[in-house]
């Protein structure tokens, strides 16, 4: 039984490719919107029709809003996520990590889709909390324009989802970048439930 279409963003990417490889087992239809500037088609199996592909830029409101119509949830996982890309060009930066959350988000009000998991970065604490365990209260001290953009993003997510989305169910999830192939899959199956089952979690 079909249990719904998620919208993933950047979801040809790293992540966003393990990620969907999981909803689909879950019996989930997943459709994919990515510019295709680091992710790779060849990351989807695009031969699996419960998988769509719809390539565009997070920073095209219009877009995302026609790509997203008709799902049921959202994982947000696009953005510039080179620091060094961010030094070289902040401006596009701006547009896809902040401007980028901004469309989402609106995209999400106007088709009113309540659930969204979103991925930040664990830099956006910088030097804080380093040498021990960072909690959701330590202090934010994002250095580069990467960080502080994510950063920008995260509290636009949970304002948004305090006023904008009030009526609605709303579900928010950073998550820090994991590497290593064994905690990275781990760390899926967790995204995964979370989105599924709208439970906390913790890694």
């Amino acid at each position: 039984m079909n249990k719904g279409v998620i919208f993933i963003t950047g979801g040809a990417g790293f992540i966003g490719s393990h990620l969907t490889d999981i909803l689909l087992k879950r019996g989930y239809r997943v459709r994919v919107f990515d510019n295709l500037s680091t992710g790779k088609r060849s990351n989807l199996p695009l031969e699996n029709p419960l998988v769509q592909l719809i390539e565009g830029d997070i920073a095209d409101p219009v877009a995302v809003a026609q790509a997203m119509n008709g799902c049921t949830a959202v994982v947000h996982l696009a953005a510039v996520a080179s620091v060094q890309a961010s030094v070289d060009d902040p401006i596009n930066t701006h547009q896809s990590n902040f401007l980028g959350t901004l469309n989402v988000c609106e995209a999400m009000r106007q088709l009113k889709i309540s659930r969204i998991l979103f991925a930040s970065s664990a830099a956006v604490y910088g030097g804080n909390g380093e040498g021990k365990a960072i909690a959701e209260d330590t202090p934010k001290s994002p250095l580069t324009p990467m960080h502080q953009t994510n950063w920008q993003a995260n509290i636009t997510l949970i304002s948004i989802g305090a006023t904008t989305l009030s009526s609605q169910p709303f579900f928010d999830s950073s998550i820090f970048l994991v590497l290593a192939k064994i905690q990275h899959h781990h760390t899926q199956e967790l995204l995964a439930y979370s989105l599924i089952e709208s439970r906390k979690i913790y890694l």
